[in-house]
């Protein structure tokens, strides 16, 4: 599953892969993002779509954190090596 943002796409491993460039677990997103941990692990998983301002403020918390950048360049290599990134044990973790 794919958003939009800022004019591309974010998929539900980029938005997964931006929780873990913030170091936040799926508790402390859900609490900026006023969603539940739940709802960001769904969004994760690609098996619950987010709305545009959750993908937008995603972003904002990228920027805010001087990451931004370094996301948008990384998420260009997720797709070829998940496990590269860290996608294995925190991809199915609800405590991370």
């Amino acid at each position: 599953m794919s958003f939009k943002i800022a004019g591309n796409e974010m998929t539900s491993e980029e938005f997964a892969a931006a929780r873990l460039m913030l170091d936040l677990s799926r508790n402390e997103l859900a609490l900026l993002l006023g969603l539940s941990s739940k709802q960001v692990h769904n969004i994760e998983r690609g098996t619950q779509e987010a709305q545009k301002q959750t993908v937008l403020a995603v972003e904002c918390l990228l920027r805010r954190a001087k990451l931004w950048n370094q996301f948008s360049d990384k998420t260009a290599r997720i797709k070829a090596c998940p496990e590269e990134f860290g996608f294995g044990a925190a991809w199915n973790d609800d405590e991370y």
